[in-house]
């Protein structure tokens, strides 16, 4: 079954939900920062198949899941806005351990910034020491690597 649900962690300006808006029937998409979240909404108005949600996507997420096949796109680094509640920690932890609790096997799960991974990318960052495809994986449990595009590693949910 081909996902018709598109769900994204880190809105920012809401480029990636305006271009799945074209793609898939449903784009939910959740931003920490309630300035960037209030902005997107605004940007993404006019698209009625989106819709912003502001707060700590691992609260969340399982507010607006549905029990469908849905392709996830993670934005794997923290909140970069200056007093914003997670500044500089990164929810994908949280967001993993949520989606190893999904038992839709036609999940895809997209994590973003790939160039980062370990740590070194972006100069040192704790958040990020454990970042690796191996550590994905193990915290999706069932998860295939799919491979690397771009700056984005992808993982299949599928058994087969």
């Amino acid at each position: 079954m081909t996902p018709d649900r598109y769900i994204e962690t880190g809105t920012l300006y809401g480029a990636s939900a305006r271009m799945a808006s074209e793609l898939f029937r449903t784009v939910e998409t959740i931003e920490l920062s309630k300035v960037m979240a209030a902005d997107a909404a605004q940007r993404l108005f006019c698209y009625p198949n989106v819709t912003v949600f502001q707060g700590a996507s691992g609260d969340v997420l399982p507010s607006i899941d549905a029990d469908e096949p849905c392709v996830f796109y993670l934005d794997a680094h923290g909140c970069k806005e200056i007093n914003t509640a997670g500044q500089g920690h990164t929810g994908l932890w949280d967001e993993l351990e949520y989606l190893a609790r999904r038992e839709q096997p036609d999940d895809l799960v997209i994590v973003d910034d790939f160039h980062a991974f370990g740590g070194g990318a972006d100069g040192p960052n704790p958040f990020w020491a454990d970042t690796t495809e191996t550590n994905i994986l193990k915290a999706l449990g069932r998860a295939k690597r799919c491979g690397v595009f771009g700056d984005q590693f992808a993982a299949s949910c599928r058994n087969g």
